[in-house]
């Protein structure tokens, strides 16, 4: 909108202020009707001001609710996402708890086991000719006493047994 009125906008501003004024001409003075006409030029123009005003208010508003409506359509692509990502997070966790669940399962069974292989081991080491006896009972020893500790997991300790039993071979050799 242009602030400006058109042409044909001042015509009729100035046909309806003589219409309005010809009454008052013949009851007052011409300073009187110059009054009236300024005060209502003066009254045109802040009418004019409040609708401008009004008019960008409009707009500014209709462009926060375009900037609204495309931040929420984002948050929704995001909460979709993240549903999707939630889904799948809750999946893997399933597959994780019937793991560890199959892990504790295991540990249970092989921690017997390794208790047998490491006191097989040890009888078999007490039973056999005397080739190195203190290095081969010292190797039984420490694996007797790594046996009960925590920081040491189930797979490391059967890994050390079984290379207990790998040299144990090699010296029957």
């Amino acid at each position: 909108m242009s602030n400006m009125p058109s042409r044909h906008g001042k015509n009729s501003l100035g046909l309806l202020a003589a219409v309005l004024l010809v009454p008052v001409a013949h009851a007052a003075s011409l300073p009187d009707v110059i009054k009236a006409g300024e005060s209502f030029m003066v009254a045109q123009a802040d009418s004019q001001k409040r609708v401008d005003a009004l008019a960008e208010q409009g707009r500014d508003l209709a462009n926060d609710y375009r900037t609204t409506l495309r931040e929420t359509e984002g948050l929704k692509l995001y909460l979709q996402q993240l549903r999707a990502q939630l889904k799948s997070q809750e999946e893997e966790m399933a597959v994780i708890r019937q793991e560890s669940s199959e892990l504790e399962r295991t540990n249970i069974e092989i921690l017997p086991l390794m208790q047998r292989m490491l006191g097989s081991l040890e009888q078999f080491v007490q039973l056999d000719v005397p080739f190195l006896k203190d290095e081969r009972v010292a190797r039984v020893a420490k694996l007797n006493e790594m046996m009960p500790r925590a920081d040491v997991t189930v797979s490391e300790k059967y890994r050390r047994i079984v290379e207990a039993y790998q040299i144990e071979m090699e010296y029957g050799r």
